[in-house]
């Protein structure tokens, strides 16, 4: 899908990635919805978006991804302020191993939100037009990740999310592809601050240690890797983007 001319939702906006993101999809043409909880943050984004980039190109909206009805007011928000909706950046996210309920919800249960309410307002639920879901994975979401366990379980999910929602009778039905963008460390807080979020004490160690032995890729990298999942990612297809890499996630014949 061309990002020119669509209108994005672009969820936990006001972090580091999100930020990104929102960047590089009104570079692309794009007109953004730009939400997350933290209301002060956003809204002062949102305001340098439309300073950087033009009026009209950016709004906030405040919502909280563990609700379903706190969610969907951003849905509504892109219809009444730009007409239409056509791609959802599934982004909110945490890594906290301490306190493990809340990453579940967040990472989880407010993925789980975003693609429902993308299958309500989006694609032939909304008149027809096609609409994409990027669902925010991690390469944690790959392999089993034993400093971070209960993150690597939230990512799991979402890359089984994003390839269930993606198959062929689900997108004939409702004209929503659904895919995974699964991004390596990235210089934003959720990494540099991991090492304070572990479950178990022994942990520490091996988490500095992988910290400053793993590459830590720019969040405008992660960007570039969003608009390329965007214009050419086939639904349900799972993308990893790390130290310089983009590329298709290929699975054994037997999981395919």
């Amino acid at each position: 899908m061309d990002p020119s001319g669509r209108v994005c939702l672009v969820t936990g906006a006001a972090g580091g990635l999100g930020r990104a993101f929102c960047r590089a999809l009104i570079a692309a043409g794009a007109k953004v919805v730009a939400s997350d909880i933290d209301e002060k943050n956003g809204e002062k984004f949102a305001a340098e978006l439309r300073k950087e980039f033009g009026e009209g190109t950016a709004i906030f909206v405040k919502a909280d991804v563990t609700s379903s009805e706190s969610l969907e007011e951003a849905f509504k928000a892109a219809k009444s302020t730009f007409g239409r909706l056509d791609i959802l950046v599934n982004n909110a996210g945490i890594l906290q191993e301490d306190g493990w309920q809340k990453a579940v919800d967040i990472n989880v249960k407010g993925t789980v939100h975003g693609v429902l309410l993308a299958l309500k307002h989006m694609g032939k639920a909304a008149g027809g037009d096609p609409g994409l879901v990027v669902n925010l994975s991690s390469i944690a979401g790959l392999h089993p990740t034993p400093h971070v366990p209960i993150y690597c379980a939230t990512k799991h999910a979402v890359a089984g999310l994003s390839r269930s929602y993606g198959a062929v009778m689900h997108l004939e039905n409702t004209g929503v592809s659904v895919v995974a963008l699964c991004p390596g460390a990235a210089d934003t807080p959720l990494t540099h601050n991991s090492a304070f979020n572990y479950q178990h004490p022994y942990l520490k160690p091996y988490i500095d240690q992988i910290l400053k032995s793993i590459p830590i890729c720019k969040p405008e990298f992660m960007a570039e890797a969003l608009l390329r999942v965007i214009r050419e990612a086939k639904s349900g297809s799972v993308w990893l983007a790390d130290d310089g890499l983009i590329e298709e996630v290929v699975y054994p014949p037997n999981l395919q």
